[in-house]
């Protein structure tokens, strides 16, 4: 066991009580809300939280802070009572403390018969971080070194991402720190630790690893909205954002060939899978006929790819005549981030978001974008995909739609079931000449592996979401925004290629990033799409 702990029938350091019976840590550990808008930064302290609402909402009557309060100041146990009172097995595997505050805690509790209810890990005194609810998960070697029952949660972890109030404290908490893991009965496990002091990418790392490392019956319960909903999930979100921000004043741009003032449209691809892609895009659309009037934006964030896609810019540029910019970004940004950089270096009022693996079918399909924007009304031409088909001929999607998905889980001797979501595509696997699929009509959702956006609706929606990892999602949620402004996105006859094209394989962060993703979009979207967005006929207004 890493870590030895002891029973403690009052904890030490606490703060002094007002007359009113008001103690920080209590009111912090009673009151999540309060706690996260303290990590949030909205509020300094509990107190202040007291002072302006709580005391006229009762708070300190109510039964979570007054069982809390009566547990910090129960008397050490009576010799009979210390004979029939048992504290559960504990220890923590790991703690680490990013130099910007971040805080990751791993560790195990044997609270079959005492439910854990708290964590609370103290620095000089003062609570750092404060959990009331956290994910658990099963710890296989733990079940099989007490009695062999390895089907228990006995594993926890918090995380909380950096604030003002932790970056302050972080260097107080390079010190020891002191761990109290709270349970039902009035027992308080105490661990004193010394944090490992790593910086904020390292940390994101090894959170983001221990997400992407757990076995499948973990993964299933960690991705359900309830999984994630403890703090971590929304703090792993804004953490991984802030790193993201960071690294954009690293971006750098490299231009090839003349510039125009304006182009009717800007091609924006993020190159993810090597440069040749981008020989091959160059040489099928600028084959394209008003292609010229087209300006093409690639975005680069693989440091070993970077010379070669320059190269290969300067020589398609040369040999087809097409305008090249390279946005050369550090790999920390994400996805939306970067495609939002590229916007804002876009000359025109029009945005394609296309992915390096699409080509067009037909040579003309310039100028159908050309006319579909000319001739159709506005609200139909705001946002729109195209028709994807597989190398074989068949529809690969035709927009997308969503139907509800359920995670079922086995923990311990209790079945759970979590509700989820799933995208689907429209006419996957029809052939060619199924054109019902591919008529002009409003949809869910559309792919932003061909993605037309006006450019002015695409900035008052916001733009693509900062918080979803690794490319996925953003292009629906974008969507889900502009469906909820009256405008649903349209699917539009123009045809595309999409190819199964080998790339890279799937990195830790990036499984992670799926997993975070998934928690995301239900926890932002399930209410507005459930239950009158399911299904392949949902009421659009268009």
């Amino acid at each position: 066991m890493p870590d030895d702990a002891r029973a403690s029938p009052q904890k030490p350091d606490q703060p002094a009580k007002g007359d009113d019976g008001f103690d920080e840590i209590t009111y912090l550990r009673a009151f999540s809300d309060v706690l996260d808008a303290v990590d949030r930064g909205d509020l300094t302290s509990g107190y202040e939280h007291y002072r302006q609402a709580g005391k006229l909402e009762g708070r300190l009557d109510k039964p979570e802070y007054r069982l809390l309060l009566a547990g910090d100041d129960r008397q050490p146990l009576a010799p009979a009572a210390r004979a029939t009172t048992t504290t559960p097995s504990v220890s923590t595997d790991t703690l680490v403390i990013s130099r910007s505050g971040a805080i990751l805690l791993l560790g195990w509790a044997d609270d079959r018969g005492n439910a854990l209810t708290g964590i609370t890990v103290m620095s000089g005194g003062k609570p750092y971080g404060v959990w009331t609810s956290f994910p658990r998960l099963r710890r296989v070697d733990v079940g099989r070194a007490l009695d062999g029952a390895a089907d228990y949660p006995y594993g926890f972890w918090v995380f909380a991402a950096p604030n003002q109030r932790r970056n302050s404290e972080s260097g107080a908490a390079a010190g020891e720190c002191l761990i109290e893991l709270h349970f039902a009965g009035g027992a308080v496990a105490e661990m004193r630790r010394t944090p490992q002091m790593i910086n904020d990418r390292d940390l994101r790392t090894a959170v983001m690893t221990r997400l992407a490392g757990m076995v499948p019956a973990e993964a299933r319960s960690i991705a359900d909205p309830v999984g994630l909903d403890g703090r971590i999930g929304t703090a792993l979100v804004e953490f991984n954002r802030s790193i993201s921000h960071a690294s954009l004043p690293g971006m750098i741009t490299e231009r090839f060939g003349p510039r125009r003032s304006h182009y009717r449209a800007s091609i924006i691809v993020p190159l993810d899978h090597g440069h040749e892609h981008l020989c091959l895009q160059s040489c099928i659309f600028g084959q394209s006929r008003d292609i010229e009037d087209y300006e093409f934006i690639y975005i680069v964030n693989q440091s070993s790819d970077m010379e070669p896609i320059a190269k290969a810019a300067r020589i398609a540029e040369r040999t087809y005549g097409l305008p090249q910019t390279l946005i050369l970004q550090p790999a920390e940004i994400d996805a939306g981030t970067g495609q939002n950089a590229a916007a804002r270096l876009a000359q025109s009022n029009r945005l394609i978001f296309v992915r390096p693996e699409v080509f067009p079918r037909d040579p003309d399909w310039a100028r159908q974008h050309t006319d579909l924007l000319a001739h159709l009304p506005e609200r139909q031409t705001r946002l729109f995909g195209a028709a994807h088909y597989y190398d074989n001929g068949a529809l690969r999607h035709a927009g997308l739609y969503f139907e509800h998905d359920m995670h079922v889980d086995s923990i311990a001797d209790a079945v759970t079931r979590h509700p989820a979501l799933r995208i689907e595509a429209y006419g996957r696997g029809a052939p060619a000449w199924a054109d019902q699929f591919t008529r002009s009509r409003a949809v869910p959702s559309v792919s932003a592996a061909f993605m037309s956006v006006d450019r002015a609706w695409f900035e008052k929606l916001g733009a693509f979401s900062e918080s979803y990892q690794a490319g996925q999602y953003e292009d629906t949620d974008l969507c889900l925004r502009s469906l909820r402004e009256g405008v649903p996105p349209w699917l539009h006859a123009i045809r595309m290629w999409q190819l199964d094209m080998t790339g890279p394989t799937a990195s830790r962060l990036s499984e992670a990033g799926a997993i975070l993703n998934r928690w995301l979009f239900y926890h932002r979207w399930a209410s507005f799409i459930v239950p009158d967005l399911l299904g392949k006929s949902p009421s659009l207004a268009g």
